[in-house]
């Protein structure tokens, strides 16, 4: 909130202050970097606009700085706001988070779910584009990118981890072959399939 207000107010005013540079490097490095981040190929979420977060910061710091004196009122009620958030994080965080594993432990779940099925049916598990990300970093065996035309001549036994349109279209393709495991992912918008032996 100071951030968005001293950006508000630095860059409607022609005065040229100390923090002039150091706001627009702040501003350039944030806005550059997240860009990039969010929009890397290979599948982002809203979290990786983590590198906007430091500088947020600074530029709050800044703002509080130079209101504190001119508009302390004004302070008052953004720190109050600040904690009402903050508190609220806290108590979401520690009450709701441990009550609702599985909302906020879902790949840690799936994937020990995945690992027992690995482990009962021992192959490779081969994926297309970001699929399983999260899910597959608790499984412990080898783990493949594969484009999906070359699924069609992987021979078993063997796991596939794919988004649904993909299952489809392989399980169609491979009829007999293939049999869909379990559903995973937070909306769960993969499927593992197995890949029997010939």
């Amino acid at each position: 909130m100071f951030a968005a207000v001293l950006l508000a107010t630095h860059f409607r005013s022609n005065a040229v202050t100390a923090h002039s540079t150091l706001i627009k490097a702040l501003v350039c490095y944030a806005f550059t970097c997240s860009v990039i981040v969010l929009f890397w190929p290979g599948g982002t979420a809203l979290r990786y606009f983590f590198p906007a977060v430091l500088p947020i910061c600074v530029l709050g710091g800044i703002g509080y700085d130079v209101l504190a004196t001119r508009r302390p009122a004004f302070i008052a009620t953004m720190l109050t706001t600040t904690m009402v958030f903050l508190a609220y994080g806290l108590v979401y965080s520690t009450i709701a988070a441990p009550l609702l594993p599985q909302k906020f432990r879902s790949a840690r779940i799936d994937g020990a779910n995945i690992a027992e099925m690995v482990r009962t049916a021992p192959g490779p598990i081969y994926r297309t584009g970001p699929t399983g990300l999260n899910e597959l970093l608790y499984v412990p065996t080898h783990i493949v990118g594969v484009k999906f035309a070359d699924l069609r001549s992987i021979q078993g036994p063997a796991w596939f981890a794919l988004p649904v349109d993909e299952a489809v279209q392989i399980l169609e393709a491979r009829k007999g072959e293939l049999s869909v495991a379990m559903p995973f992912g937070q909306d769960q918008e993969w499927r593992l399939l197995r890949l029997k032996q010939p």
